[in-house]
């Protein structure tokens, strides 16, 4: 069983929802708080870096970032259907996980234990984990 807040997310930011926002990107490009976000992160320097985006949406941030020579995007949303928006709104690849088994919670919590082991991801390459 996922967790209460999980089901109440997938409710709130269901399919429609999730398609209706990856059209306004794909339409109007990005929102003015992601142009700026993005801005002040390509003032450091995202080259050859690995993205990690909560509540990553469509994944709007994730693509611009990857375009403009970020090595990796990992993307922890608990809308499954924005993680898979994310992963078809451009040449991503991505993984979903079941995260209503015991075997995907343990794992989670293991992998959780290493948190550098996403630093060396191929490029363009999308991870989603469970919520």
């Amino acid at each position: 069983m996922t967790s209460p807040h999980c089901r109440g997310a997938e409710k709130i930011f269901d399919q429609r929802t999730a398609e209706r926002d990856l059209e306004a990107y794909r339409a109007h490009g990005l929102g003015t708080t992601t142009r700026l976000l993005i801005a002040a992160l390509k003032a450091v320097g995202v080259t050859d870096r690995t993205l990690l985006d909560i509540s990553g949406g469509v994944g709007a941030t994730q693509h611009e970032l990857l375009k403009d020579g970020a090595r990796s995007a990992i993307a922890i949303d608990a809308s499954s259907a924005y993680l898979h928006a994310a992963r078809h709104a451009g040449k991503l690849y991505g993984v979903v996980f079941p995260r209503d088994t015991w075997w995907m919670r343990l794992g989670g919590r293991f992998v959780n234990l290493f948190p550098r082991g996403f630093a060396h991801a191929r490029p363009e390459r999308l991870h989603h984990l469970p919520c």
